[in-house]
């Protein structure tokens, strides 16, 4: 069985500092222990990245954009991503990454 994993429950686990982190943590452990599916659908990963990127000064998480692309290929290894039907994750991806000097330079 297939269970999507929410934004939110990304955003948890990847703060440790967060209250619900253990409980999101273990939630995932269980699912998976259980032999369920993990997956993501791009939409989850858009959301993670704009809060990831976001400074800590409008409620985001301040990481360097390397950082969180880092956090991203490792979210794509850990989880089946469900492909959309226009196939923008692909393009989309690439551009936000590829472009992370221009963007940082401006910040």
């Amino acid at each position: 069985m297939k269970v999507l994993v929410d934004t939110n429950i990304l955003l948890r686990v990847a703060q440790p500092s967060q209250i619900s982190h253990a409980s999101a943590t273990t939630a995932l452990i269980d699912l998976s222990s259980a032999g369920r599916e993990l997956c993501l659908v791009p939409q989850s990963i858009y959301e993670y990245w704009v809060v990831a990127t976001r400074p800590t000064t409008v409620n985001g998480r301040g990481p360097t954009i390397a950082d969180v692309d880092l956090q991203v290929q490792d979210l794509l290894t850990r989880f089946t991503l469900l492909k959309d039907e226009r196939g923008i994750f692909a393009h989309w991806y690439e551009l936000v990454v590829r472009k992370r000097r221009a963007w940082q330079a401006r910040t």
